[in-house]
């Protein structure tokens, strides 16, 4: 008993070898945070490897390597942390947190336990301001939410796809930090409002060309320039922002991107009140200024869009 005992200890510790090795060869050209933590979860011996893996960190000279054992590292540390909190370890901003620490460590050429643990508590700590932070989101899991958006507007939302509705919330609360990071003054809800209105969580490009979470297209990012030569500039122009059609697939960076469209449409003077901004968002302010100057009707889709965003502000945290 004794003896096979031990014997299953040496197969398990020659597993955790082999799965360290690995780690580093199957990845050293290039860095995949999933692929890392792939072969984290198949080492048993965690605190064994954890030993292993600093040793090799330590006499590399490759900074990729170092970055890869740096993320698997950070990993290790976690351990526990990783497992209670599963959806927030499996965003984006978790591996952003990873990789941005993994790269902060592959500076040094040599690191201690304690370096591995600082880091992993600084990573903590930010999960714990986002969960904070992320409760001054409003949720599609509050009740009679979705009973009352679909009232106005019938099959609009469905609670079968309340965790698709609820999934970027991390990458909004993100956004605004970075945001008021720059001075700005975001916020959240009514971000998540606009996204939730314009695709229902789901970023794709319509029939008329309009693109991602925001629903926009690239001469409102980049500018145009009209038939008499005139250059319009766009959000990139007037914010100093560099976005790209692409980013507009992207959670967080949609998140920054309405928050300055919708800024922009707020120098309007005919958005006074975030039913004029949706409207205008929506319809443009210039057909905004002919419907209050009684020109034109209100569209349905705008009234729409409109009563949506009132139902939603009664759920805003």
């Amino acid at each position: 008993m004794r003896y096979h005992y031990s014997k299953i200890v040496r197969e398990s510790l020659f597993d955790d070898v082999y799965y360290e090795n690995m780690l580093v060869e199957s990845l050293n050209e290039g860095f995949n945070i999933n692929e890392v933590k792939k072969f984290v979860s198949k080492i048993k011996d965690k605190k064994h490897s954890g030993q292993n893996l600093l040793k090799k960190f330590n006499k590399s000279a490759n900074s990729n390597t170092k970055k890869i054992i740096g993320a698997a590292l950070i990993l290790i540390v976690l351990g526990n942390f990783v497992t209670k909190n599963n959806k927030w370890a499996s965003s984006n901003e978790f591996h952003k947190q990873v990789e941005k620490y993994a790269i902060e460590l592959a500076e040094h050429s040599e690191i201690t336990t304690e370096n591995i643990k600082t880091v992993a508590n600084k990573i903590i700590e930010i999960e714990e301001v986002t969960i904070t932070e992320k409760r001054h989101v409003f949720s599609l899991n509050s009740k009679g939410l979705i009973e009352e958006v679909n009232e106005v507007v019938p099959g609009r939302l469905s609670a079968e796809k309340i965790k698709q509705y609820d999934k970027y919330d991390a990458a909004i609360v993100a956004a605004c930090k970075n945001l008021k990071a720059k001075g700005e003054t975001p916020d959240a809800n009514i971000i998540k409002g606009m996204m939730l209105i314009e695709t229902g969580m789901n970023p794709t490009k319509n029939h008329l060309g309009f693109e991602g979470f925001p629903q926009t297209k690239k001469h409102i990012i980049n500018g145009w320039t009209d038939k008499k030569g005139t250059f319009h500039p766009g959000i990139n122009q007037k914010y100093k922002t560099n976005f790209t059609i692409e980013d507009m697939y992207d959670a967080e960076k949609s998140a920054e991107f309405i928050y300055y469209y919708m800024k922009g449409l707020e120098k309007s003077k005919y958005v006074n009140t975030l039913e004029d901004a949706v409207i205008a968002y929506n319809w443009g302010t210039g057909n905004l200024g002919k419907y209050k100057n009684g020109k034109e009707k209100l569209p349905n889709e705008s009234k729409k869009y409109v009563a949506m965003m009132k139902i939603l502000q009664k759920y805003f945290s």
